[in-house]
């Protein structure tokens, strides 16, 4: 069975919202750059919680027979941590940090597919 990309990048989505990650974005950056084809962006409130959010991401992708991480980066810190799902990256920042990297606004051209709450 191919799992396609686009289901990869759903289930984490849906994994972050099961984490209680707030003001998650599904992006379609496959036309904007050559990085990855989606971007799933969270919001997590702690350090704790943006680690547990990756882990639970990589747990799940296991338990599915998924692609596992490819990298889990920023894990220590907690305050961006990237998980590296080959063509699906997610980006779980803390406040202060999605802020400031403001990936919403450097990707604004990206299509949203699934969105949470105003980003």
């Amino acid at each position: 069975m191919v799992i396609e990309t686009l289901d990869i990048a759903r289930f984490a989505f849906e994994a972050c919202l099961d984490k209680k990650a707030t003001e998650v974005r599904l992006l379609d950056v496959a036309k904007l750059t050559i990085v990855a084809e989606y971007f799933v962006v969270c919001t997590a409130q702690s350090a704790p919680q943006a680690r547990a959010i990756a882990e639970h991401i990589g747990k799940l992708a296991k338990d599915k027979g998924l692609r596992r991480p490819a990298g889990l980066e920023g894990m220590q810190e907690g305050w961006w941590v990237l998980v590296d799902l080959g063509d699906v990256l997610v980006h779980v920042f803390q406040e202060d940090a999605r802020r400031y990297y403001a990936l919403d606004e450097t990707w604004a051209d990206a299509p949203v597919l699934q969105t949470t709450d105003a980003a």
